[in-house]
This record gives structure tokens, sequence and C-alpha cells, in this order.
């Protein structure tokens, strides 16, 4: 194996490990997308007389948990937080509408 080939591995080597430990702190747009689907979905579940705009989702780390703010359209002002767990099977762990 010629020289260039071995450093061209080692940049790609090196680049996916980038990508993974970033992937570690930020998590990454399709989970984030897939989380926000769960929540829309739990939303028209739970509250179908409402309508409702998912915005800003951030990722947090310590509990590997995504947090959308929630927008009611019917109601400007009503805005809430929630939070919705991160893997296979996503799950909201905390819904701020209920109380």
């Amino acid at each position: 194996m010629s020289r260039q080939w071995r450093k061209a591995w080692m940049m790609i080597g090196v680049v996916l490990i980038l990508l993974l430990i970033v992937n570690e702190f930020t998590s990454n747009p399709y989970e984030k997308y897939r989380a926000k689907v769960k929540l829309e979905t739990y939303l028209n579940e739970q509250y179908p007389e409402s309508s409702f705009r998912v915005t800003a989702g951030d990722f947090k780390r310590k509990n590997e948990s995504y947090t959308f703010t929630i927008v009611n359209k019917n109601r400007e002002e009503q805005v809430a937080e929630m939070a919705i767990q991160n893997g296979h099977q996503y799950e909201v762990i905390e819904d701020q509408l209920k109380k």
C-alpha cells in the first residue's frame, strides 16, 4: 500500500472519530427530526382540539433528551416546553401543557 493511500485512510479515520465525538455531544439531525415527529404525534393524540407549532429543539446531553418549544397556534401567548427522551422508542418525559 502506498504512502498516499495510508494517509488517505488515516484522514478518513480521524474525520470519522471527530464526527462520532460531535454526534455524542450534539446528536444528529435525523434523530432530532424523529423526536420532533414523535412530539407532533403526541400533541395530536393528547390535544386534538388544539393546534400546535413545534419549534426550537435542543439536545440535552446530560439526560439524552430533546427539549422543544411548543406554541399554540390558536392562542399565541401559550408557549410551553416539552422534553422527549432519546432512544429507539421516543417518549415524552415532560409535558408543561398539562400543568
